[in-house]
């Protein structure tokens, strides 16, 4: 019997090689609409759902596209199709993630560069079940209605160098934001237990296990969302045929 989920997200780990305490990742934004979620910590990437994603031959060709689209200093309108699909909610497109200032074309270069890097660099870590019960949700908003997450999550991780690492501070202290989706920081280990900020849909357990791999035991004590779980699935399928044979997976391109 297969495994149900009701998606499939790609997703990555972008860390400081020469500290791999200090991460690059995302914070949800307070027009989330689901209140547990807003201002969690998210792992970078997206989901394989919508017109876009019909190409995507497997999860690294998810990630690869998710993240051309949202590592960026434009700043359109944030779509809320991808949710609408996901969880069959009917929601307003979200506003404009917010940036310091005008981007100068340089610091576009710049970035877009420094992400054709990083992405060059992406190596599986781990592909796993995660779920949040409904209770969670509730708990943060009793008026929530649309039930508990469950999805495939594939993750990769990418370390950068001392000066591309360099060029991305700079860059986050100059812009405050290099996502349109959502909002960047550069966080570490210690901060995350010393503050106990959440991380989103369970990655808070594939973070945890991705600074115990680096040899850090303290991430055995790294902050858990009550009512999350993660079950290990070996390391991520490398095609959606293959992915589909394994699991029962409930909203796709091509069914949502």
């Amino acid at each position: 019997m297969k495994l149900k989920g009701n998606n499939v997200s790609a997703v990555g780990i972008i860390y400081r090689e020469a500290n791999p305490r200090e991460i690059l990742i995302e914070a949800k934004t307070g027009d989330h609409p689901w209140e547990l979620v807003r201002g969690q910590l998210c792992v970078i990437g997206g989901n394989w759902i919508g017109e876009n994603a019909r190409g995507d031959k497997g999860p690294l060709d998810t990630f690869l596209r998710e993240v051309r689209e949202e590592l960026s200093l434009d700043r359109p309108r944030g779509s809320s199709l991808e949710l609408q699909k996901l969880h069959e909610m009917p929601l307003e497109d979200f506003r404009a993630t917010p940036i310091k200032r005008t981007p100068a074309e340089s610091d576009r270069a710049l970035l877009e560069g420094l992400r054709e890097g990083i992405l060059a660099q992406a190596e599986p870590f781990l592909m796993a079940l995660n779920s949040v019960d409904e209770s969670a949700f509730v708990r943060a908003d009793p008026q929530h209605t649309k039930g508990g997450t469950r999805g495939i999550s594939c993750y990769y991780m990418m370390a950068l160098n001392e000066d591309d690492w360099g060029i991305l501070a700079k860059l986050q202290f100059d812009y405050g934001n290099l996502s349109n989706e959502s909002v960047t920081l550069i966080t570490s280990l210690d901060e995350i237990l010393e503050t106990g900020h959440h991380a989103a849909f369970a990655h808070d357990y594939v973070l945890r296990a991705f600074f115990m791999s680096r040899g850090f035991a303290e991430a055995e004590n790294f902050p858990l969302v009550e009512g999350g779980r993660s079950i290990p699935l070996g390391m991520p399928c490398k095609t959606y045929e293959e992915l589909t044979e394994l699991f029962d997976i409930a909203k796709t391109p091509f069914n949502a």
